[in-house]
């Protein structure tokens, strides 16, 4: 974001290193971040890195049905109000990962540092990021 108003409005993405990735066929890549096997539609080189905003990231409570692709099992590490919504900080193997819920689904979840939550990050949204130097 351009600056603070900007990432407090639509909150500061979640930015991953990738480790390596590799080529599923038909634009889809599975990126290895941090030991997360991240799935996202990219046709070009390597992917360096992801981003994905935090309200970009679905949260449930319960395991929540359907394909396990970018589904994964977190700890609630940290919370924190924002006018319009809840930022939830998640601990997921070696990454901590932000998502967003709004403040009355917040209240539903009973959600609290320390429970383990669900979370999907959504295939469309992530952005995938080549890297434009020499060593890589």
């Amino acid at each position: 974001p351009e600056n603070e108003v900007v990432s407090n409005f639509i909150g500061a993405p979640n930015i991953l290193d990738c480790d390596c990735c590799r080529d599923l066929g038909h634009g889809v890549v599975e990126a290895n971040c941090g030991g997360l096997p991240i799935i996202v539609a990219h046709d070009g080189n390597s992917v360096d890195r992801i981003a994905l905003l935090p309200r970009d990231i679905y949260v449930s409570d319960t395991l929540p049905q359907g394909p396990g692709v970018n589904r994964f099992r977190g700890t609630i590490t940290k919370i924190w109000y924002a006018d319009d919504s809840v930022r939830i900080e998640v601990s997921v193997g070696k990454q901590n990962l932000v998502a967003e819920v709004p403040h009355h689904i917040f209240a539903e979840m009973n959600l609290e540092v320390g429970k383990e939550v669900f979370l999907i990050l959504k295939l469309r949204r992530i952005r995938a990021y080549e890297c434009r130097c020499d060593h890589k």
